[in-house]
């Protein structure tokens, strides 16, 4: 996925449940900012707050919005400035 593209995350969690029917089996939209090639992507959630996880490509699905104005995305980071980044 290229850095900008929304997409929905598989939730792992309720896969393995068994008690999964009702449950969501995915969560988002959250916004790509970056990923390496053949490695994890970083996301953010709509309002800007960095995902402190990285995700598998195969976790991820793209996500259309139903009108082009349903989401509003008010700022991209810079994929340099995350270079230091560690999750805690």
């Amino acid at each position: 996925f290229k850095p900008g593209t929304l997409v929905l995350v598989l939730n792992k969690k309720v896969e393995a449940a068994s008690n999964a029917k009702c449950k969501p089996r995915y969560f988002g939209p959250m916004v790509v900012v970056s990923h390496s090639p053949n490695g994890p992507h970083r996301l953010t959630e709509v309002d800007g707050t960095l995902s402190k996880l990285k995700f598998a490509a195969f976790r991820l699905i793209p996500y259309h919005p139903c009108s082009p104005l349903s989401i509003k995305v008010m700022h991209y980071l810079n994929p340099h400035d995350l270079e230091g980044t560690t999750p805690e």
